[in-house]
C-alpha cells in the first residue's frame, strides 16, 4: 500500500489558519484577514478577527476559534508533527477558559473537550469543505481579505 505525500509546511500552515477563520464563521465572527506569510513574530502564518466580535464570544467559543487551527491541521494529516503554529493558539485558548477551571488538570481536561469539540465540527462535511477550499485559495494567494474568506466559505457550504 503506498504511503499518501507528505504535506508541505506552506498546505499544513493554510489548513491551519483555514481552521481558525472557518470556526470564526460558523461562529459568526469576522475575519479581517488570514495569511500564510510569516509575520515578524515567529509565526508562519495569522488569521485575524474582528476584535469587538472575539471579546463578545463566550471563553469556550474563544478557545474552540483558537483550538481550530491545530484541529484542521491534524484533520488534513494526522501524521504531521510540526505544532509550532499551536503553541500560541493554545495559550490563548488557556487565557480564554483558564478562569473556568479550579485546577490546571481540570484547565486541561477543558482544553482536551474544546480541542474535540473543533475538530468535530471541522469534520463536518461543509465544513470541511469550507476549509479545503480555504486552504486551496491561501496556498494561491497567500493572504486574503476577510471579505475574500466569506466568500470561499459561502461558496464552499452551498456545494454538496
Amino acid at each position: 500500500m503506498k504511503k499518501p505525500p507528505k504535506p508541505s509546511h506552506d498546505h499544513a500552515i493554510a489548513y491551519h489558519e483555514a481552521g481558525h477563520a472557518v470556526l470564526a464563521h460558523f461562529l459568526q465572527v469576522r475575519t479581517v484577514e488570514v495569511s500564510i506569510v510569516a509575520d515578524g513574530s515567529g509565526r508562519d502564518g495569522y488569521t485575524r478577527h474582528h476584535a469587538s466580535q472575539m471579546r463578545a464570544l463566550d471563553a469556550t467559543a474563544r478557545a474552540i476559534i483558537s483550538l481550530g487551527g491545530m484541529a484542521a491541521q491534524k484533520l488534513y494529516c494526522p501524521r504531521f508533527s510540526d505544532d509550532r503554529g499551536g503553541e500560541d493558539d493554545e495559550r490563548d485558548a488557556y487565557d480564554a477558559v483558564g478562569h473556568l477551571a479550579r485546577t490546571r488538570r481540570e484547565t486541561r481536561v477543558l482544553l482536551n473537550c474544546l480541542g474535540e469539540c473543533a475538530r468535530a465540527l471541522l469534520s463536518k462535511p461543509r465544513l470541511w469543505r469550507a476549509v479545503k477550499a480555504v486552504a486551496e485559495a491561501l496556498l494561491a494567494k497567500k493572504t486574503l481579505t476577510g471579505k475574500e474568506v466569506d466568500g470561499i466559505i459561502r461558496k464552499a457550504s452551498r456545494k454538496r
